[in-house]
Formats: C-alpha cells, sequence, structure tokens
C-alpha cells in the first residue's frame, strides 16, 4: 500500500511524506534477514526512512532508520 502525506494546512504543496506498507512472506525461515536501500534527495528529511519490522513467528518487532550512511541494517 502507498499513501502520500499531504500537509493539512498547505494541501497544494508536493509531498513532503510517502507511507509504504508491504507484507513479505518468506518461503523458508532465514538466518539473517537483512534489508538495504539506496536513497536520494536533496534535503536531510529526504534522504532518511523509518523503518519497522515485525516478526510473525517470533513475535518480535524492530525499528530502525536508513540514511545514506547506514544504507543497511540486519532486520532479525
Amino acid at each position: 500500500m502507498l499513501s502520500p502525506v499531504t500537509s493539512h494546512d498547505e494541501p497544494n504543496l508536493p509531498v513532503s511524506q510517502l507511507i509504504v506498507m508491504g507484507k513479505f512472506i518468506l518461503d523458508s525461515p532465514a538466518e539473517q534477514l537483512t534489508y538495504s536501500a539506496e536513497l536520494f534527495g536533496q534535503s536531510e528529511s529526504e534522504r532518511v526512512i523509518n523503518m519497522t519490522a515485525t516478526s510473525q513467528l517470533t513475535g518480535s518487532e524492530r525499528s530502525f532508520v536508513l540514511t545514506p550512511k547506514t544504507g543497511g541494517v540486519s532486520v532479525f
């Protein structure tokens, strides 16, 4: 699911945030799961992704921030 976040005060301004939701099912449990992304943008806020991953198998949850410097993170 992809949902643009518009300003309540200035709805005609370009969208500054996106909310992206997805569910990914693994064929088999992995020993280590890593998420990585390349981030581009002009302002600092355009080069940051805040994420939360939840393991349905263990019920654990992990929140993390990706930036051009971090690039990737071990999720579970």
